[in-house]
């Protein structure tokens, strides 16, 4: 009996210790200031402990979103969840830094890693665009408020791609209309790509030209026509007189 008592207290003794160190931690952490914390959430941001990392720099927002480094702790909440793919998340919590702190120096980066999180979202060209147009248009408020950042030649090309992604859906919608025999939908969808189509490469344009009947059943012939001089400064208006020219209805990328 009594080395059973003695195995129980001395269990008793153990579990008080580990409590006593529990609630030592919290009490030790509990009264860090903002810049300790932060300091303690960066490491588990280094150390790709993401969940502990957001706590810490939640911590920041909630009890000093007055403190000189408020801003940067909302940048690490994005970032946070950036690196898990979160990237929904990660943009609302750089809209928040762009919202809240716009004086920030930390403002222009949160504006590209939004457009940078559409571009993750965005998905080939078969499935719906929403978050390649959202992607292009966060990228183009980049580079007008931030004309001169090192990022702006990494955003203008990744509007290229985009773009590319966008006139790709709209050929394949075209093609699918040209196989279902709705010719006047098909080459609605082939001007939407002439208008979209920006891009730096100098790729092979092809066009549909009508020859013989002027009705939408009339024989089709696929053309091949290489412009050299097309880039993603040629305006689209100069494309189409160039189409109009060809008696062009449609191109392909």
């Amino acid at each position: 009996m009594k080395a059973i008592i003695v195995k129980l207290t001395a269990a008793g003794i153990a579990g008080l210790a580990l409590i006593s160190l529990s609630c030592g931690h919290s009490s030790v952490t509990a009264i860090l200031n903002a810049e300790d914390r932060y300091a303690l959430g960066k490491q588990k941001y280094l150390s790709h402990d993401y969940l502990e990392a957001i706590n810490e720099f939640e911590v920041i927002r909630l009890q000093f979103p007055g403190s000189s480094i408020a801003d940067s702790a909302q940048y690490y909440l994005g970032e946070c969840h950036f690196q898990q793919e979160e990237f929904l998340l990660a943009a609302e919590e750089y809209q928040t830094l762009r919202r809240t702190m716009p004086a920030s120096p930390l403002v222009p980066i949160a504006q590209y890693k939004i457009a940078l999180c559409y571009f993750n979202l965005s998905p080939n060209s078969p499935l719906d665009q929403e978050y390649t147009t959202r992607a292009i248009d966060e990228f183009q408020t980049f580079i007008e408020y931030y004309p001169t950042n090192d990022l702006v030649k990494d955003a203008e090309t990744k509007i290229n791609d985009l773009n590319t992604k966008l006139a790709r859906k709209l050929f394949e919608t075209g093609q699918l209309y040209m196989k279902m025999s709705y010719y006047s939908a098909a080459i609605s969808s082939y001007n939407l790509v002439m208008k979209n189509i920006t891009t730096r490469r100098s790729p092979s344009l092809h066009y549909w030209e009508k020859s013989g009947h002027s009705s939408p059943g009339g024989n089709m012939m696929m053309r091949k026509l290489n412009w050299k001089n097309i880039s993603i400064n040629t305006p689209p208006v100069r494309i189409a007189e160039k189409c109009r020219g060809s008696k062009m209805i449609s191109i392909s990328i």
